[in-house]
């Protein structure tokens, strides 16, 4: 019931700041109820309000892992909100911060990678940049991810080399084949044609 969570938590933050001014410390516990609190919001998909909490979290301890966490994937679901409704700037911008917040996190950057390469806004896309971030995506998976492959191939046709395109994307539809996906399999035939 993250409702009620979120109701108890803001009123543990409210009680923990008022001792606060009256000099009582309270920092431990503060960043214990900030992230708990962003947590809740995150079940409840309260990505904004999330990404808030957790930024004020962060200044209290900018080097602890769950706070960081946290951040990435607030703002990682946010930007996979943001791409459904159509808004690939704004979820551009999530993707950034996610990847900052938890650097290495493939997951936003194989995303970032998939929009900046095939996004539908011509204003938004970037092959030369979707093309290192795919590289480095595949790398990570030992290029065995017909996944990764597929948006590795997408790079490469945006940035204009479509012989390294056709390459990587029948490299992915191999390893489509033999993972049986046949979904995958027609849609990076399309691709490849």
């Amino acid at each position: 019931r993250p409702a009620d969570g979120v109701a108890e938590l803001r009123t543990a933050l409210t009680r923990l700041r008022e001792a606060s001014e009256q000099g009582l410390p309270t920092e431990v516990a503060e960043l214990d109820v900030l992230y708990n609190l962003a947590v809740g919001f995150i079940a409840a998909g309260q990505y904004e309000d999330a990404i808030e909490i957790l930024s004020q979290a962060i200044r209290i301890a900018p080097n602890d892992v769950d706070v960081g966490q946290g951040l990435a994937a607030a703002n990682y679901k946010l930007a996979r909100r943001r791409i459904s409704e159509k808004h690939p700037d704004s979820a551009i911008q999530h993707l950034r911060a996610a990847m900052k917040a938890q650097p290495g996190w493939i997951e936003p950057i194989f995303f970032l990678a998939q929009v900046l390469a095939t996004s539908p806004n011509e204003s938004v896309r970037d092959g030369e940049e979707a093309l290192q971030l795919a590289l480095q995506v595949c790398q990570a998976t030992n290029f065995d991810n017909p996944q990764a492959l597929e948006v590795l191939a997408a790079s490469y046709a945006e940035s204009g080399d479509f012989e390294q395109a056709i390459h990587h994307a029948s490299k992915a539809l191999e390893l489509a084949r033999s993972q049986d996906e046949p979904a995958m399999v027609t849609r990076i035939q399309r691709e490849v044609e």
